[in-house]
């Protein structure tokens, strides 16, 4: 089975030969080819640990609905109306993206995505998860206008920290913004985009926006830079005392 083939693709016949939806109504039904998948990877990855982190990301849902269940009443129901309100969580279509040396899987809800594609400015900053599969967490977010709120619109668990890995991830959840307002332009209307300072970042937009417009737009995060110049003079002072 390849692994690196998503939903869409397995419903397109690619790798098949056949369209299934061709050959059984039931194959039309993208929730049943993902569970179909999910339990053929249950029985493959007991002797496959590659298979491991793929099987994590299709068991979502059921990791989901254990941490709600140990919820308190009241946020309980607050996690059942925002469900409700957001939808799937996981980035419908493209749920996660495997090559070779690289693994990556995109929470974006359809809700998330209307967000993302009315935005003006976005915020991009990566957070380490201490898990050995997916040890990188790559965080969107941008303003809210109704609530007055900054609030994420897309998460990426990914296994590199480089321009190539950030470009996929930008690219791939561009787009799917793009899908629900084209007027998004997959970024290149943006007004301005805050990074904390990072050349991976900068080289990823640059995969995706082109280099112009990524001068143009990027910004570096006062948050980012005030730590930075706070760890610069801890080390010379440091320094000066030892001399």
């Amino acid at each position: 089975m390849d692994t690196s083939l998503t939903t869409k693709d397995l419903q397109k016949g690619c790798g098949i030969g056949v369209i299934p939806g061709e050959v059984s109504p039931a194959a039309a039904n993208p929730e049943r080819v993902r569970r179909e998948r999910s339990n053929i990877l249950a029985k493959t990855s007991k002797c496959s640990k590659e298979l491991m982190p793929l099987l994590k990301i299709l068991d979502f849902n059921k990791i989901r609905e254990k941490v709600e269940k140990e919820q308190d009443a009241s946020d309980s129901e607050l996690s059942q109306q925002v469900n409700k309100m957001m939808g799937k969580y996981q980035m419908e279509g493209v749920e996660y993206l495997f090559k070779p040396g690289r693994k990556h899987a995109f929470f974006m809800s359809p809700y998330q995505s209307i967000l993302l594609g009315e935005a003006e400015e976005l915020f991009s900053d990566i957070t380490f998860t201490g898990n050995d599969d997916f040890p990188y967490l790559l965080n969107l977010v941008v303003f809210n206008k109704e609530t007055l709120c900054y609030q994420a619109v897309s998460r990426v668990l990914c296994d590199k920290q480089d321009g190539e890995s950030y470009g996929l991830s930008f690219h791939e959840v561009f787009k799917q913004a793009t899908k629900i307002n084209p007027n998004f332009d997959n970024g290149k209307n943006l007004r301005q985009i805050v990074v904390d300072f990072d050349d991976a970042e900068y080289n990823g937009f640059t995969r995706v926006l082109g280099k112009d417009i990524t001068e143009k737009l990027l910004r570096g995060c006062s948050v980012h830079w005030m730590r930075s110049v706070n760890k610069a003079c801890v080390s010379i002072k440091r320094r000066r005392d030892h001399i």
